[in-house]
């Protein structure tokens, strides 16, 4: 399935022969801990992969839509990464105010931009078509993984995740690295 979008956050190649999209909420748990599996294993594998992340907010968290804006705000300023990890490891404060703060202790410069982009119609819409893509992809709940566009449900586990992004890489002619060992 064609889930990537190319001006997504990503990490990794950028031309890199195996992809993996990331659908994500900023206030789901699951996905708070699958970031930091994506993250290591980001790190391990290099240039050889490319990391995409792409917004679903579910509809039952309260905060996530308004983040998921505020991290495309972010993303404009170049400092996606930064905040996508602070609203992880933080899971507090998601309203106006302290998005805002979030913002600024990641590093984006110009907050006023950042305060004007929030409420940016067109942003919104960013995270529609990440909306969309998802739904096309059949996606019901998150995160959702998807390798080479074929789908990955609530994968968690690194091992499984490495395994399966290994067998890809060789399916494109590339060796992976050594197994990545588990942090302690």
């Amino acid at each position: 399935m064609d889930v990537d979008r190319a001006s997504a956050p990503s990490l990794g190649g950028k031309d890199a022969k195996v992809s993996v999209v990331i659908f994500s909420d900023f206030e789901c748990p699951y996905c708070g801990r699958q970031a930091q599996i994506n993250e290591a294993l980001a790190e391990h594998y290099g240039e050889r992969v490319r990391w995409v992340y792409r917004h679903f907010p579910l509809d039952f968290h309260k905060f996530a839509a308004e983040i998921a804006v505020a991290s495309v705000c972010a993303h404009d300023q170049g400092k996606f990464w930064g905040f996508h990890d602070r609203i992880f490891a933080q899971r507090t404060n998601f309203e106006r105010e302290g998005l805002k703060g979030h913002a600024k202790a990641v590093g984006v410069g110009d907050l006023k931009a950042f305060e004007r982009c929030l409420d940016d119609p067109k942003k919104k819409q960013v995270i529609d078509e990440d909306i969309a893509a998802a739904e096309r992809g059949l996606v019901e709940g998150t995160p959702a993984l998807f390798i080479n566009g074929q789908p990955l449900y609530n994968l968690v586990n690194a091992d499984a995740l490495q395994a399966l992004i290994n067998v890809e890489l060789q399916a494109q002619g590339i060796k992976p690295p050594p197994p990545l060992k588990p942090a302690r």
